[in-house]
């Protein structure tokens, strides 16, 4: 059942509080997309959240439609306000004083920002859980409104009961780039993400070179990602560059899966360039695991990463990933065979390309894929999150 809250105008107005059963939860996210969509239904949908019942708050939108055809089960509800931070806010407001809750639980920075203020308005203790999932960067905090993001942060962890970080690295990053959260250090956990082992362990790989029409023998080089500055898909295109300019025996083209607002200008950046040919672009595919298996090698030079999914994905999939070596991909490639290159190196990344042209490393991430199918799996990832959700309010531990 979907229900519609708008943030906007005047609070919604809602019945007195029903007689509750099952613990509640408001989930509250402020941009529903890319890999926190993904963490949701891969923790929701792979954990037995059944002594729950939890009501997502979220913009109204194509990505909130996605999420909820993909995650849709008979204890989770969609609210949705007008799209704005604003908005937000006032609904978890309206939503924390229905007296409905036990637990609020944020995702995101905005999203706890917004949930910290609503709470901090409301009389009676609500308890607070933030999931970051993104990193701070340096230099986030100066300019103009610096001062206000900082200590708009400072208070919505100070005010969280816990706080859930997707990586070790990010737990670091928090540490190291905004000093004043080592305060809050004992409120720290870190639960790292897992993925639906299943889509990408037992599949058959889809058949990339008939459906882009080239040649069966053509190295296909696999871009999963938005077009974001965070992804870095130009450095991909400078390796590229290096690459035309060898004499290599064999055709290599880069295969990327998925759009982004900036997908259009990439590809005539490209075409400006005289790269075009290497490159072919594919809508997103909702069987990501049959187009990840049928690449030779996935490149992800990507400059910052919180809890990356790609890469565990791969591993399951048993297929050759190269990543930079930002933190988050490196903590993974410490216990696995992927391959890292400096961040932002094109000629280094290019020479990865290269090597695993020429000498494919497909056995070794094969026989990987077993281990990382037991390590990463979403299942994991769901009891701990399960797990600290009782240890808040208290259901199934004597409450």
């Amino acid at each position: 059942m979907t229900r519609v809250v708008r943030g906007g105008g005047a609070p919604p107005q809602f019945e007195g509080a029903p007689k509750k059963d099952n613990a509640r939860i408001l989930v509250v996210i402020r941009h529903p997309v890319g890999g926190i969509r993904t963490y949701m239904q891969y923790v929701f949908g792979h954990g037995d959240f059944s002594a729950f019942d939890i009501d997502f708050l979220l913009p109204e939108g194509g990505e909130t439609d996605v999420l909820e055809d993909k995650l849709s089960l008979p204890n989770v509800s969609y609210l949705r306000t007008r799209d704005s931070t604003s908005s937000l806010a006032l609904a978890t407001l309206t939503r924390a004083n229905s007296n409905r809750y036990d637990l609020v639980h944020a995702h995101g920075f905005t999203a706890a920002v917004c949930s910290s203020f609503a709470l901090r308005a409301r009389i009676s203790r609500l308890p607070l859980l933030i999931t970051p999932h993104d990193v701070i960067l340096k230099g986030q905090f100066s300019g103009a409104g610096g001062w206000t993001k900082r200590t708009s942060l400072y208070w919505a962890l100070k005010h969280a009961r816990h706080i859930i970080l997707v990586s070790r690295a990010a737990r670091e990053n928090m540490l190291n780039v905004y000093r004043s959260a080592a305060r809050f250090g004992h409120k720290l956990e870190v639960i790292p993400t897992g993925i639906d082992v299943g889509r990408f362990f037992d599949v058959q790989p889809a058949d990339l070179h008939e459906k882009l029409e080239l040649p069966s023998d053509t190295f296909l080089i696999g871009f999963f990602g938005r077009f974001m500055a965070q992804k870095d898909f130009r450095n991909l295109v400078e390796a590229v560059a290096v690459l035309s300019q060898r004499n290599l025996d064999r055709r290599f083209v880069v295969v990327s899966v998925g759009g982004g607002g900036y997908r259009d200008r990439e590809q005539r950046a490209i075409e400006a360039r005289g790269l075009l040919g290497y490159f072919r672009f594919v809508d997103f595919a909702p069987d990501i695991g049959a187009y990840l298996k049928a690449v030779n090698v996935v490149a992800m030079p990507s400059r910052w990463e919180t809890g990356p999914l790609l890469p565990k994905e791969a591993l399951v999939a048993g297929v050759p990933i190269i990543t930079s070596d930002e933190p988050a991909c490196a903590e993974i490639a410490a216990q696995s065979p992927m391959i890292t290159v400096p961040v932002g190196d094109a000629d280094a990344l290019a020479r990865a390309l290269l090597a695993e042209m020429q000498d494919p490393s497909t056995k070794v991430f094969r026989d990987f894929s077993r281990t990382a199918r037991a390590e990463f799996d979403s299942r994991l990832t769901a009891k701990r999150v399960l797990a600290t959700y009782q240890s808040i309010i208290g259901v199934g531990l004597g409450k």
